[in-house]
């Protein structure tokens, strides 16, 4: 990555940040030789502009592009669980998992997510669990204990 790349990515992320996400969609889309910049705005396409279709060209286009990139598998993973394409998601994670540097806690709560989807629950609590392990961020640990809240809940209907 150029320095000019790498500036215009980190600009798009403030702009996501400060929930600018037309401003860094258009900054992404400068650089789309870089396989974060495509994962990431995949990320948008999915998250803020709820455009499935072309988020996922821009995963596989992320892929494709540096297979290596962990955060794209991730992203994909949430959009493959939307749409019940469970097999996929679970290949996903997979890969994503098998990187070096991956966020843990990340693969643990998409792992959970998966599970809780086809209704394993008790499955869903021990990655949840796992999850708020390999984290340190106190917002996402909160986060993955609603979780198990949330599959407590649904196992009293079970």
């Amino acid at each position: 990555m150029s320095f000019q790349e790498d500036k215009l990515f980190y600009q798009a992320m403030r702009a996501i940040a400060e929930t600018r996400y037309d401003d860094a969609y258009t900054l992404l889309e400068q650089n789309m030789d870089s396989a974060r910049s495509a994962a990431w705005l995949g990320f948008i396409a999915y998250e803020y502009f709820k455009d499935d279709t072309k988020a996922e060209q821009f995963f596989k286009l992320a892929i494709e592009k540096d297979p290596s990139f962990a955060e794209t598998y991730l992203f994909y993973a949430s959009l493959l669980q939307k749409h019940g394409r469970y097999a996929e998601m679970n290949a996903n994670i997979n890969k994503a998992a098998a990187i070096s540097g991956v966020a843990k806690d990340q693969v643990n709560h998409l792992t959970g997510m998966l599970n809780e989807s086809q209704g394993k629950l008790n499955e869903a609590i021990e990655c949840y669990k796992n999850a708020i392990l390999s984290s340190f961020d106190n917002s996402l640990i909160s986060f993955y204990e609603k979780a198990i809240e949330r599959c407590e809940i649904k196992k009293k209907y079970l």
